[in-house]
């Protein structure tokens, strides 16, 4: 039985591709207005320094995603005060960040069904903490989260065992009663199979580079919006995936499955588990 359902926030929660566009606009546009710094070539920077920040703090804490690190090192690059600026350029990237976030259209319904059913609900996130409590109020989910665990928490950023620790931990439940869902297959669907868990991987927002993705399509663990996680008598339409039965019994739709590829390699011990689910 699935006792508790994890989502991911960012690309799965709301659409953070959207909101970080219109934030690190807003971004170049301070820039240009006060500094004459073309848009385009902030943005260009800003993407190399991703990388560089990446290298310099290490790529399994918080911290890479720090935007006031970022913003400091942006400054630095073009020679331009760091004080006050990389505060307000942070601030202004957060603020216009929270301004326009949507949540995903029938989440609400989910999570309200899920809570019904006495299933909990949590969160688990590679990001600093802080932004990640502003989202989830701002969204209007503070009395609906059990818990949260951030990557600034854990001390390392999804798929390590780490963080999936603690949040088994916060859940009480065994990871083979832990759903996951999220946007990477990386992190939040190969991950937490390896570790023990159900996952789905919600690819609406997914980066391309991820979306040659032939198990995930073919075994049903891809979901493009949340009308699959509600039932009938919700009023909403279902789809292959309905999680009342996944709820219900998982043992009757779920079999580990491993893929030829697996089979066929030789470093087996880790092999993820695969999770077939049939059509109802």
């Amino acid at each position: 039985m699935i006792k508790t359902v994890i989502f991911d926030i960012d690309n799965t929660i709301y659409s953070f591709k959207d909101c970080d566009n219109i934030a690190a606009d807003k971004v170049a546009e301070y820039l240009k207005n006060k500094f004459d710094i073309d848009k385009e070539k902030t943005n260009v920077t800003l993407e190399k320094l991703k990388k560089e920040q990446k290298n310099r703090v290490g790529l399994d804490i918080g911290a890479i995603h720090s935007r006031v690190i970022r913003y400091q090192m942006l400054l630095e690059k073009f020679n331009l005060p760091v004080f006050p600026h990389t505060s307000i350029l942070t601030r202004m990237y957060w603020d216009t960040m929270l301004e326009n976030m949507k949540l995903e259209n029938n989440l609400i319904e989910s999570i309200d069904f899920l809570r019904k059913n006495k299933i909990k609900v949590g969160i688990c996130t590679d990001m600093t903490a802080l932004i990640q409590h502003d989202k989830i109020e701002r969204l209007g989910l503070s009395e609906k989260i059990d818990f949260i665990v951030s990557s600034e928490e854990s001390g390392a950023e999804k798929p390590s065992e780490k963080i999936l620790d603690l949040v088994i931990k916060k859940a009480k439940s065994c990871p083979n009663e832990c759903l996951f869902i999220g946007d990477s297959i990386k992190k939040d669907v190969k991950g937490p199979m390896d570790y023990g868990m159900y996952a789905l991987w919600y690819s609406k927002y997914t980066r391309e580079k991820e979306i040659n993705s032939t198990y995930f399509k073919e075994n049903q663990l891809e979901i493009v919006d949340y009308t699959s996680l509600i039932p009938k008598d919700c009023g909403i339409v279902e789809s292959a995936i309905n999680i009342k039965e996944i709820l219900k019994n998982s043992k009757l739709i779920c079999k580990n499955i491993e893929s030829d590829n697996m089979k066929n390699n030789k470093e087996n011990n880790g092999a993820s588990k695969i999770f077939e689910i049939d059509r109802f």
